[in-house]
């Protein structure tokens, strides 16, 4: 039965599916399915791949700071112990043409604006000495030192003189390449909705279910070491070719 994403991390992906004109089915969440007499959590979605396979989608939903982002370094990637137990039931249930996959969808949240900048001194000189000291053109020693070491939005309305270079991306995979530095995500995992960056990385269930530790026995949640996970989890795309 399909449906419509309950939260705004699953539109995101549904949305960056349909940017790519790939074949899915949303699956609804509202009752839980019964295999073999027992109650299954449900999946989100069925992405349908061209060799004929397809693959079972769980959809989890993290905020991710642009400093991680930046360094390709994924954040928290814990789920639940039922989640692990349902999605491999459910590939015994489809059979082996069918695969799971945790996706887990980081919303960049730190970055508030599509327009991105930087207040390094090693990517802007200095401003010319005549710069006009006023409130819509501030010289460089007027910006918190906070600011000059490191990336961050452009908070809207702020305003910036003109020999401050803006970086504005006419499209997503051209915001990534600019932005981030020096080893940036596969622009082809990013994906701006609704004037939010996100970015898709998968993991096999069964290679994550191989290395998970207990990360809350009280709230039966499981979690993959960051090393480990780093090195297992793939940026969506890499899955549907």
């Amino acid at each position: 039965m399909t449906t419509q994403p309950n939260n705004h991390y699953e539109q995101a992906f549904q949305a960056y599916l349909d940017s790519r004109e790939q074949p899915y089915v949303t699956i609804s969440q509202a009752r839980k399915a019964i295999i073999h007499g027992t109650a299954q959590k449900s999946f989100d979605f069925i992405v349908h791949k061209p060799n004929g396979t397809a693959m079972l989608i769980d959809i989890k939903g993290r905020k991710l700071k642009f400093s991680y982002f930046k360094n390709d370094r994924p954040g928290q990637n814990w789920v639940t112990s039922d989640d692990v137990d349902s999605m491999l039931k459910w590939q015994a249930h489809f059979g082996e043409t069918h695969f799971p996959l945790f996706i887990f969808a980081y919303w960049i949240f730190d970055i508030h604006s599509p327009y991105y900048f930087s207040l390094t001194r090693r990517t802007l000189p200095d401003p010319p000495r005549n710069t006009p000291r006023s409130s819509t053109h501030p010289p460089f020693a007027a910006v918190p030192r906070r600011f000059k070491r490191q990336r961050f939005a452009l908070p809207s309305p702020l305003r910036l003189p003109p020999h401050y270079r803006l970086i504005t991306p006419l499209s997503v995979p051209a915001a990534c390449k600019q932005i981030v530095n020096p080893q940036p995500p596969s622009s082809d995992s990013c994906f701006m909705h609704n004037s939010r960056l996100y970015w898709f990385v998968a993991i096999n269930v069964s290679d994550y279910q191989a290395l998970m530790t207990t990360r809350s026995p009280k709230w039966h949640t499981v979690n993959l070491p960051a090393h480990k996970f780093r090195l297992l989890c793939k940026p969506f795309h890499h899955f549907l070719s």
